[in-house]
């Protein structure tokens, strides 16, 4: 079994999809650890509920990285 195929057998059992809108968010604060940026962040729900999340970003440039970050 490749990769990608076991990729979308986990995706279609989770039900999960991948948003083709973007979804705002705020940042409320940035650690830099080392290799990566912790940035505590939230967002609104589809009920209008707040979520909080972290997103972790591994530094180097790569698809989630541009050069303005």
């Amino acid at each position: 079994m490749t990769l990608d195929r076991l990729r979308q057998q986990i995706s279609e059992f989770l039900g999960f999809t991948i948003s083709e809108t973007h979804v705002p968010f705020v940042i409320h604060n940035v650690v830099e650890e080392r290799g990566y940026s912790r940035i505590r962040i939230s967002y609104t729900s589809q009920e209008e509920d707040p979520i909080p999340a972290f997103l972790l970003l591994p530094d180097g440039n790569g698809p989630l990285r541009t050069s303005t970050d």
